[in-house]
């Protein structure tokens, strides 16, 4: 399992876990301008696991490898979404509100 990070312009990042050389978890972020050091908080707006490798821990290790990386992350989910929700008090974290992005 290795974890990759590109940032993909000035405000967007996105995050991803291969194994084998399968992008088998992925995620899209927010960059919340900081300084010349680096971004002041980052947002992960959406994560996606490939169907055939949901509940093996691909999510987790991702967001615990952004977290590690980057400790001023924290994940967002609409309002309604009781698995986000499951998934990041697991992690004992809480998410912030989002909109649901209807152009995802």
């Amino acid at each position: 399992m290795k974890f990759y990070f590109r940032q993909i312009g000035p405000f967007k990042a996105e995050a991803w876990v291969e194994d084998d050389s399968h992008t088998v978890c992925a995620a899209r972020l927010v960059l919340i301008p900081g300084d010349e050091l680096g971004p002041e908080n980052i947002l992960i707006d959406q994560i996606n696991t490939h169907p055939r490798y949901r509940r093996k821990g691909y999510a987790r290790f991702l967001v615990k490898s952004l977290i590690e990386k980057y400790p001023e992350c924290q994940p967002t989910t609409i309002d309604d979404n009781e698995t986000a929700r499951a998934f990041w008090n697991s992690l004992g974290l809480t998410a912030a509100l989002g909109e649901e992005d209807e152009n995802a």
